[in-house]
């Protein structure tokens, strides 16, 4: 269970310097803010920006109509009089459409302006992405990565309790079995099949059970989805069932040649015991090798070891 309450927004308001005085957005994150309007021009994508910026065609319209209802943040470029966008790329993108098509009044728009520290910029750009719309399976991956990143590289220097995943769980508002998903994916999924989720052409799914599977096999699912032009959930399960199947026959396989070895030490031993009848009760050494074959009959053969019964 995520960890109640958590959220970056409380995270990132923690650690403000002063809460009292703070600007905050409808974003609710406060962190020495002023708003000031700037030319989306002189405004720079942030290269830690994996979010989408395309299909903007709704929010275009609905500026167009109503104005940027939400500041974007930025953070001041060094020795420059521009500033990078930590949050409103896709508000940037669409002011920049509506003015290449002469509308030059939405050259201006609101941006507060931060001077947050690395981590916490790069936690601003999760924290006001992944509540504004609906993220593709890829994004929320990739999010999820990211983020788990930045808890490990904030718990440097900071008190962050809780155990990572539970911590995740919490700022995204997810469960912790959806977080162990998408970290499987993350780390064991194939580099080819990554790409085919940022490019939808496999859903979240799908992408989870075929992380399950050596990258061997993976490479071979990709081969066949290279020549079908798709991979299903149903496709993967397929896969797995019959190397399931593979499995349980070479395991039966063993079983009989386990058995037929069963059966040789059962030989073996009624040989010694009429041998034994027949001499001394005092020869340990072969005695010994009675028990311990013994123990592989039992295990296989028990109806063997009753005969012996009989025979002692």
């Amino acid at each position: 269970m995520a960890k109640k309450g958590f959220s970056l927004t409380d995270l990132l308001n923690s650690n403000s310097k002063s809460n009292k005085e703070l600007n905050t957005d409808a974003t609710g994150v406060g962190n020495a803010f002023k708003v000031v309007w700037l030319s989306v021009y002189d405004l720079k994508p942030s290269e830690d920006n994996f979010y989408s910026v395309e299909d903007v065609a709704d929010l275009k319209d609905s500026i167009e109509l109503f104005g940027v209802q939400q500041n974007l943040i930025v953070k001041p470029i060094k020795d420059s009089n521009k500033h990078k966008v930590v949050a409103g790329h896709r508000r940037r993108m669409a002011s920049i459409m509506l003015v290449e098509e002469g509308k030059k009044k939405f050259e201006l728009v609101p941006c507060l302006v931060t001077s947050s520290n690395d981590i916490e910029e790069k936690m601003l750009l999760i924290s006001t992405n992944y509540t504004t719309r609906e993220l593709s399976d890829w994004e929320k991956v990739e999010q999820l990565s990211r983020l788990k990143e930045l808890f490990a590289e904030y718990k440097k220097e900071h008190d962050l309790p809780g155990r990572v995943r539970e911590l995740l769980a919490g700022a995204l508002n997810i469960s912790t079995t959806q977080v162990g998903r998408m970290d499987a994916i993350n780390n064991n999924l194939a580099p080819e099949f990554k790409e085919e989720l940022k490019k939808d052409n496999i859903n979240i799914s799908t992408a989870a059970e075929l992380s399950k599977m050596p990258q061997e096999k993976q490479k071979e699912a990709y081969e066949q989805h290279k020549v079908k032009g798709e991979t299903s959930l149903k496709d993967v399960k397929e896969k797995s069932a019959k190397k399931s199947a593979s499995k349980k026959q070479a395991k039966a396989t063993i079983t009989e040649q386990e058995r037929k070895n069963a059966e040789n030490a059962g030989n073996y031993i009624r040989g010694i015991l009429k041998h034994l009848i027949a001499r001394t009760p005092t020869m340990q050494a072969e005695i010994k090798q009675c028990f311990i074959k013994l123990s592989v009959i039992e295990q296989y053969l028990p109806e063997v070891s009753n005969d012996k019964e009989g025979a002692l």
